[in-house]
Order: structure tokens, then sequence, then C-alpha cells
């Protein structure tokens, strides 16, 4: 098996430690698969022992266009993939400086064998006279093929409908001034493009509406805007209630303003919330409260 990647998109280098900063928020454990066209971090297993009544959390990197070069052998010709268990808060740390540095030049990934087998990680910054490079190693677990099955994308149910967020920062900003209403939040949504947030407990309501959003079809992660359906009440409401901190918790990575901004509810089950950042995306599934189905 082997992997090599390298970028020298500061853009990129600096989202792709943001999305791996986001994804340590989820759990200590994820599991990388390496495919010829991409990268895919999806929940361990270990962690996810009870996915239905859990977040579940995966993003996704394509090859194009964001490495200038990207190599791999998988396991076999037959099972081109690797696939490997790695901590995202580890390597979110090694890449911290990424963030806001302006001196970065290039990034290296690769799969290496020290003591253990690690994802190597090479840094290289701007200098007048040389180029200086920082190394980190982190070690990394061999997923067994027998136990690939485990690593795929989540099952998602049917969404009732999916519609686009307003702005990341309001959502935020409305979030914030709830949080201390109520431990739960219900979003409610229907085909006019019609979204509210609120919190009821403790004889206290707050709502906040948002109007004239798009509606979405959304279809094995096809994203298209849906067009008019003369056959469903468009005043028809799908709700979703699900815990307040960890909604916040979701919404509050370093990642500020995605391309695309997708909520989707599946009535009183499951909320999914989709985030495009040009080509790449990050995906979270939550349980609404109390849902073990």
């Amino acid at each position: 098996m082997k992997f090599r990647a390298k970028s020298v998109d500061l853009g990129f280098i600096r989202t792709f430690a943001q999305l791996l900063s986001a994804l340590s928020r989820c759990s200590r454990n994820f599991v990388l698969r390496i495919t010829p066209d991409k990268l895919i971090f999806v929940l361990s297993d270990k962690e996810a022992a009870n996915a239905a009544s859990s977040v579940s959390a995966w993003g996704e990197i394509p090859k194009d266009p964001y490495f200038s070069e990207y190599a791999m052998e998988g396991v076999s010709a037959e099972d081109n993939e690797i696939y490997l268990e790695i901590s995202p808060e580890k390597i979110a740390g090694c890449l911290s400086t990424l963030r806001s540095s302006h001196s970065v030049a290039g990034l290296k990934i690769k799969l290496t064998k020290k003591f253990v087998p690690c994802l190597t990680f090479e840094t290289e910054f701007q200098s007048i006279n040389s180029t200086p490079t920082c190394v980190h190693d982190v070690p990394v677990v061999l997923v067994l093929r027998r136990m690939w099955s485990h690593y795929q994308d989540p099952d998602v149910p049917p969404f009732d409908i999916s519609i686009g967020m307003p702005e990341l920062k309001m959502v935020r900003l409305a979030l914030d001034r709830m949080k201390n209403l109520g431990p739960r939040l219900t979003i409610t949504a229907n085909r006019r493009g019609r979204l509210s947030l609120s919190v009821d407990a403790y004889n206290v309501k707050c709502t906040v509406k948002f109007n004239d959003l798009r509606v979405y079809d959304i279809n094995d992660g096809d994203v298209q805007e849906s067009e008019e359906d003369t056959t469903q009440d468009p005043d028809l409401q799908f709700s979703v209630e699900v815990d307040m901190k960890t909604m916040i918790q979701m919404i509050s990575s370093d990642l500020h303003k995605p391309t695309n901004f997708i909520c989707s509810l599946c009535e009183t089950r499951r909320l999914h919330l989709y985030f495009l950042y040009g080509d790449i995306s990050l995906q979270y599934s939550i349980p609404s409260v109390g849902d073990h189905s």
C-alpha cells in the first residue's frame, strides 16, 4: 500500500485543517478512506456503536482540483483503497498553524512506516534563502478488509424536505441568543421556503423565522434546486427536535463561509446538515431527541 499527495493551494490547506478541526469535535477517531479520486473521513465504527441514536459525521475531499500530486496503491487491484483509523484531533493539532499562517508554501501527506504505520505531514514554509519544512508523524491503524463494510457512507433515511439555510453567522447568532432558554431546539420548514428555529421551555417560547429560502431535492448526494411540486401542500410543515448543545457544536467550527449550507429534515427522526466548501463537503446527521430508530 502506498499513498502520497501534495497541495500548494493555500486556501485549500487552511480549509483542510479547519475541516479536521470540525470533525474532531464529533469524535476522537475517524476512518480515513483513501481512494483513487478522493479522501473520505467517516466516523469510526467504534465511536458509532449506537449510530442510530448518535451523531454521524463524514467529509469528502476530491483529488481534483486541490492536489497537484496524488498517487496511491490500495490493498489490491480489485480493492484499490486504503482504510486508516486515525485521530482528526491529532492531525488538526499538528496543522493548527496552517489556519492563520501566510508563509505556508505547500503540504505533503504520505503513508509511512516508522515504528508503527503513520500518516506523515510535511509542511513547507516560504523563506528568502531556504524552504524550511515541519514534519509531523501521526500514528494510524490499518483497517482490515473484512471490516471495510462498516465504514461506508452512513445510511440516511429519505428526507421530507431540504432547505437552503440563511448565512451561517446569522444562524450562529440566533442560536447563541436562544441557547440559555432551553435544552432542545425545534427546526421547522415547509416548501414555501419558510424556516423557523424555536425553543419552548419553562413557560418561555422563542422563535426565529426566515423566509424566501431555497428548497432543494437531494437524491444520492446529488443536490438540485427543487421544482414546484403541485402534488404536495406547500404549507405542510416538517419538524425535528434536536439537542441544542449538539446543534451549536455542529455549526461552531472555524469553517465560516460555506458555498452552500443545506438543512434536511426527516420528520421527527433526524436532522441532516450539509456544508459545501467549493468541492469539499462536510455532513452531519443528528438524531431527534429521544429517537432510537
